[in-house]
């Protein structure tokens, strides 16, 4: 692939993701329940059926024959793994209610608490590949790369969390 495109590509997720953001103060006096189940209807609903319709080549007759024609399984396994990433997403939102944007236990390191919630996320999901062998095919230069970098963000977390 062009590496411009993949770097354009990039841009247009990080913009498409970060553009949640956007509302937030028209929702302020909102509990996040509220605006995370409306953000949700409109990302995970309405967004991707409209974006399939508009992209598929015969619209809303190519994309229906496309489902129809879809084994059950894929049906299934579609809704599981779709049903997970919503519980990935829910839970994700709620480090904050729980842990704070920006506070935390640390006191007065609170500016620290959004960097350590996101090394254990990047650790956790790397670990989790690890144990389902997703890196399979790569060398063994890449995977001790890999759990090098997870290392240093669990040390760097036990650092930063202890004055």
């Amino acid at each position: 692939m062009n590496p411009f495109a993949g770097i354009l590509l990039i841009a247009l997720g990080s913009i498409g993701a970060a553009s949640f953001y956007v509302s937030f103060k028209k929702v302020k006096t909102w509990a996040w329940e509220s605006y995370w189940l409306s953000q949700g209807i409109a990302a995970w609903l309405i967004a991707p059926w409209l974006l399939a319709i508009f992209t598929a080549p015969g619209g809303v007759r190519t994309l229906m024959h496309i489902i129809l024609e879809s084994p059950a399984s894929a049906k299934w396994l579609a809704i599981f793994f779709g049903a997970l990433w919503g519980v990935g997403g829910l839970t994700f939102g709620m480090q904050f209610q729980f842990f704070g944007m920006g506070k935390s236990m640390l006191r007065d390191m609170s500016i620290f608490a959004w960097s350590i919630l996101m090394a254990l996320n990047i650790s956790f999901s790397n670990i989790w590949w690890i144990v389902l062998k997703e890196w399979k095919g790569t060398v063994s230069k890449t995977k001790i790369v890999l759990l090098l970098g997870i290392v240093i963000l669990i040390l760097s977390t036990f650092v930063v969390s202890f004055e």
